[in-house]
């Protein structure tokens, strides 16, 4: 297969065509069976003979080429329209039907603050020419329209807040928020290429649109996801406790649920709802089999940063099997209840005229995003910034991964300087040797580098709940343990020859004994707790009794 990709030097192209190249190369082997010959990188150097050749040659063509930030907002249209127009036109010349996508963008829903904007009406009319193009030449479109994207490789001070943020906090340079409640929705870099070579292998996740929001379409699959393939039900040993547990809530619910209900129920929306339903191991507030939807009611809780990493991965898991997700605040159905139910009703009337339908919706979208607030996002970065400069002594927090804090710790370390990709450790040094803590964690204890001189035992204690792993990584050494109370030594001869563990048990005093009388033993140490010198848990008791 051979890939052209315009806008090959900008930020999504960079990536895109990074992975691209991996994949042609051998290097990326876990999307499957999808085979690269040649990508075909075209931008504002190449020459209208390559986009020629390259257009006749082509088996799939990604147009991420567009202006977002000109002099003149006239420039807008002829940068995104006008360039697609000659993309377009340049493989119908050569009769090429084969696949396209473009690059949109949210502003081009024209809701909201987007009513207005250049750059909005531009990449609507270049959505508008790609649906005319699909149906003219029956070439298969692809219509994105990306929320905030971030990762590395961005340009700072240019057109994205986080890579400016994170480039400004890295350089030690100011940064500006004028407003921390304002709320945005973000797509990590690395999700959309994944996204986007699934759609190179015809795996894309398709959507309409319902003002911002993407309402997903399972492609090529009209009617109920339930009719055709049985409602996704619990495991039967969770199930019956999934079951307990919604009886219960349905009994219990919070006044924004009651209100809610009492509307659904309500004639006007034609459509059934059920409370508390069960989706695989999750409980759903409200949902529509008939148009695979549910509706989630966010009370305060779901506004901390853990439990909107929860929220995103279960709506991502629900959308991969055909659900669509309507998600309003408490304070919403509680004071502007009519407006709640004006999005229900058009998300309703948008789903229930594409039943039968196996186009599997106009839009493409990418299914893992983040919503958060500009507030949080400057929050994180310095906590990721503190982290990294092992500020404190703190050189690792948690990041679960696929987390929004895990992808901003990511972007931000792409654009340390050279002077803060290295720091000091502090060594505790004496005639013994050293040790030397690599990092800790608030919650999941630390690790540290320990080296003995030749000949020189350490440890002789023991701990009541502290518990230690011992890897020794060069040198030849012996680690015993002797269980409190009892006379029986444990002996492990171990050695950098051959790398094991040896797990420092609580209630048994332990050593380890450098065997060597010329080479230094080095072992890595993880401890289950940071040292706490009000209450180090250490007992001094030799192993082997005198």
């Amino acid at each position: 297969m051979k890939i052209l990709v315009t806008g090959a030097k900008g930020f999504v192209g960079k990536n895109l065509c990074s992975q691209l190249n991996n994949i042609k190369e051998g290097k990326a082997r876990w999307y499957g069976d999808v085979k690269i010959d040649a990508v075909y990188e075209y931008d504002i150097d190449s020459t209208p003979e390559q986009l020629d050749e390259w257009c006749k040659d082509c088996d799939f063509v990604f147009n991420l080429a567009g202006v977002n930030r000109p002099q003149d907002p006239k420039e807008f249209m002829e940068g995104n329209f006008g360039f697609a127009t000659t993309l377009l036109n340049t493989l119908k010349k050569y009769k090429n039907n084969c696949p396209v996508m473009i690059s949109s963008s949210i502003q081009a829903t024209l809701a909201g603050r987007f009513g207005t904007s250049e750059y909005g009406k531009s990449k609507k009319a270049g959505e508008e020419l790609m649906f005319e193009y699909g149906k003219e030449t029956g070439a298969k479109v692809l219509v994105y329209r990306f929320p905030n994207l971030f990762g590395k490789w961005c340009r700072p001070n240019y057109n994205s807040a986080i890579a400016t943020f994170c480039h400004n906090i890295a350089h030690d340079l100011p940064i500006q928020v004028n407003d921390r409640s304002v709320e945005m929705e973000l797509l990590y870099i690395d999700d959309l290429v994944d996204e986007l070579i699934g759609a190179l292998k015809g795996e894309e996740h398709r959507c309409e649109y319902a003002g911002l929001t993407p309402i997903p379409f399972p492609k090529g699959q009209g009617g109920s996801y339930a009719d055709k393939f049985g409602v996704h039900t619990a495991d039967p040993t969770l199930y019956d406790v999934l079951k307990k547990h919604a009886e219960n809530m349905r009994k219990n619910p919070t006044e924004a649920e009651e209100v809610l209900w009492k509307a659904l129920k309500g004639k006007g929306l034609d459509h059934k709802f059920r409370r508390k339903h069960i989706i695989r191991d999750h409980i759903v507030d409200f949902f529509c089999n008939d148009l695979n939807l549910t509706i989630e009611l966010d009370g305060g809780y779901h506004s901390t940063p853990e439990q909107r990493d929860a929220d995103d991965l279960r709506t991502a898991e629900l959308m991969k099997m055909g659900y669509s997700e309507l998600r309003f605040k408490n304070e919403e159905v509680l004071f502007d209840l009519e407006n709640v139910l004006s999005q229900i009703k058009s998300v309703c009337e948008l789903k229930s005229s594409h039943l039968g339908e196996d186009l599997g919706g106009a839009y493409c979208y990418c299914p893992v995003t983040h919503k958060t607030t500009l507030g949080e996002i400057v929050d994180i970065i310095h906590e990721c910034a503190d982290a990294a400069a092992n500020k404190d002594g703190i050189n690792m927090i948690e990041l679960p991964q696929g987390s929004l804090k895990y992808k901003l710790m990511t972007t931000y370390l792409s654009y340390l300087p050279k002077e803060k990709a290295i720091y000091d450790l502090k060594m505790n040094v004496d005639a013994r040797g050293s040790f030397t803590e690599l990092m800790h964690t608030l919650n999941c204890g630390q690790v540290s580098i320990n080296i003995s001189k030749p000949g020189i035992t350490k440890g002789e204690h023991w701990h009541h709940s502290k518990w230690e792993t011992f890897i020794v990584v060069s040198g030849h050494g012996l680690i015993q343990l002797r269980k409190e109370g009892t006379d029986e030594i444990w002996n492990y001869e171990v050695s950098g020859e051959k790398i094991q563990a040896v797990q420092m048990l609580p209630g048994y005093t332990h050593n380890i004994i450098n065997l060597s009388d010329t080479e230094d033993l080095v072992t890595v140490m993880y401890c289950n707790e940071i040292f706490n010198p009000q209450r180090p848990d250490t007992y001094f008791d030799k192993v082997v009794k005198e």
